[in-house]
């Protein structure tokens, strides 16, 4: 289906519809990091990491599409909370792989138990059919935000 020929929205419509996303989530953030002690991007790096086998940084550099070293730094600060346990490869001891600890688990399921709840919460000010439509358009984030594959060097603020 071709949304942009069902609904005529200017730059200055979307844009404003983004800020106000923008603004809502970063208060959202906002609120989480004061509660449970955990920025955005480490509490992202906790999905990335949790699952049924353990992750080399490098993965989670890949995932995140951020550099090694920044990688390294996020799990250096959640080693830091005892949110997550580093495992030298036998193999190759530059390769270290990563997997949450019981403690960080705990924090990752109170997040999301958190943002769970509010959601739910907050789903009795909009109609069945606004909660729909909402659900509709947040499984289609990622293909509407997708971000073009850029050469670094080419993209300058301003031009």
């Amino acid at each position: 289906m071709n949304y942009r020929k069902q609904i005529k929205r200017t730059k200055k419509d979307i844009n404003a519809l983004m800020r106000n996303v923008l603004r809502a989530v970063y208060h959202f953030e906002r609120f989480k990091e004061k509660y449970f002690g955990i920025t955005y991007e480490l509490y992202y790096a906790m999905t990335v990491i949790d699952g049924s086998r353990k992750k080399t940084i490098s993965e989670l550099a890949d995932t995140m599409g951020i550099p090694l070293h920044k990688a390294t730094r996020i799990v250096q600060r959640l080693h830091a909370k005892h949110f997550v346990e580093r495992t030298t490869s036998l193999r190759d001891k530059r390769v270290v792989y990563v997997g949450l600890t019981r403690e960080g688990k705990k924090c990752l399921n109170a997040i999301e138990e958190f943002c769970f709840d509010t959601i739910m919460n907050n789903i009795l000010s909009v109609s069945p059919d606004e909660f729909a439509m909402f659900v509709q358009v947040a499984s289609s984030i990622p293909e509407i935000l997708a971000i073009p594959h850029y050469d670094k060097k080419e993209v300058q603020y301003g031009k």
